[in-house]
């Protein structure tokens, strides 16, 4: 997923600007397979 499909997604769940950065650390993290996403 691209920053811009990111942001939709954070939006959607009635995230701010906070979770967009979040989601892109988790992300990063998710793509080392070593997080889980809730």
């Amino acid at each position: 997923m691209n920053e811009l499909g990111e942001r939709l997604s954070a939006r959607s769940r009635g995230g701010g600007r906070v979770e967009t950065h979040r989601r892109s650390r988790d992300r990063q993290k998710r793509r080392e397979g070593a997080y889980t996403d809730l």
